[in-house]
């Protein structure tokens, strides 16, 4: 995907309701080979890059929410501190893949445990317990949920201490 073209194309795909599996995962390939590779989009670009993803989190397919995962964390990697205007609109649907459950949606949950450490790694961690606790997400109904939030917390405050 070498042009902004393929990049609206693939983001037109993905807000799509009616855009199948299939199609689903080529554009989120496309997508992550674009935000991967050379320079990264920016402005109104990028927003609709990470709306796009992050609308497909809540699929059914599988391999779908995994590709988006990981693209998040490429994001979040790339952009580091930048990231933090995407971490209110982000946090929600990667805590909601925490809480995945059966065998196959744990391989997912781990992918959303890795993009939630790229996400702190690039803003802060200060800064996403801050709008976690904003949105209440530690009150989650889903133990899982909840258990990994705290496994999160738990490796930060080791790797990082108190202070940050």
């Amino acid at each position: 995907m070498s042009t902004a073209l393929d990049t609206e194309l693939a983001v037109e795909y993905l807000m799509s309701k009616e855009t199948v599996t299939n199609t689903r995962l080529s554009s989120l390939g496309a997508l992550h080979r674009a935000v991967e590779a050379g320079s990264m989009p920016t402005g109104a670009v990028l927003a609709s890059i990470v709306k796009a993803v992050l609308r497909n989190l809540g699929v059914g397919n599988i391999r779908v929410r995994r590709e988006g995962l990981v693209i998040v964390g490429v994001i979040a990697t790339r952009l580091g501190g930048a990231f933090a205007e995407h971490l209110a609109k982000t946090l929600p649907p990667l805590v909601q893949r925490l809480g995945d459950h059966t065998t196959a949606q744990r391989m997912v949950a781990e992918a959303a445990v890795e993009t939630f450490e790229a996400v702190q790694a690039a803003v802060g961690a200060r800064a996403v317990y801050e709008e976690l606790l904003g949105t209440k997400a530690f009150e989650n109904k889903s133990w899982r949920v909840r258990e990994q939030l705290l496994r999160a917390l738990g490796s930060t405050l080791l790797k990082h201490g108190a202070a940050d």
